[in-house]
């Protein structure tokens, strides 16, 4: 039991540091309007030091990545939580855009840094892999291919590919960077898709 709860200590302590420094390097991606920062840079502002960083990350664009993750932790327990139903769609709208509800013009003025960038757009995709039998489970229990699990891992990708364009439409699509227009925009993608996997009744 000691060493795994210093084994536990030791992960979350991992997990804070890796969190740490990649609070650093949004920061200073925000204040240089760039990515562009060095790798120097992102370490001394996060107070670490250069061989920390490369302890935690393999490359300098790893580095967005527990940002990335965290959203999708946060988004897996919603839809972990959610008891499904009819109103699938609602619940899909609001997991998927909640992340920027305090801060949508931070988070629209980052990812519009990140997804000019293939590379750091590779790691915003990246971490839908790990969302997708989550959705799967809440698609089950909202009555959409109860039964065909390769079915609802499809419906799946394509909602998340759908939000994904939903994203991208409102990263450079909109002036403003308002939640509310990218709730619209997924309710426009997502609705259309969720009522046509619904079953349909006799």
């Amino acid at each position: 039991m000691p060493n795994r709860r210093a084994s536990t200590l030791a992960e979350r302590r991992y997990a804070d540091v890796r969190f740490s420094i990649a609070t650093a390097a949004r920061a200073l991606f925000l204040e240089n309007n760039s990515t562009s920062v060095t790798v120097d840079a992102i370490a001394q502002r996060a107070g670490v030091s250069v061989r920390t960083f490369h302890r935690h990350f393999a490359a300098k664009e790893d580095v967005v990545s527990p940002l990335f993750e965290r959203s999708a932790a946060s988004l897996i327990e919603q839809f972990e939580a959610c008891p499904g139903g009819n109103d699938v769609t609602a619940v899909l709208v609001g997991a998927l855009t909640a992340e920027l509800a305090d801060d949508a013009s931070g988070w629209r003025e980052l990812l519009q840094l990140l997804m000019a960038s293939p590379e750091y757009r590779l790691r915003w995709e990246y971490t839908e892999d790990r969302l997708i039998d989550s959705l799967a489970d809440l698609l089950a229990r909202s009555s959409i291919y109860a039964d065909d699990r390769f079915l609802r891992r499809l419906v799946a990708q394509m909602i998340f590919t759908a939000s994904r364009a939903a994203y991208m439409e409102w990263l450079f699509g909109a002036e403003q960077p308002r939640v509310e227009d990218l709730r619209a925009l997924h309710i426009h993608a997502l609705t259309p898709l969720i009522e046509g996997w619904r079953p349909r009744r006799a």
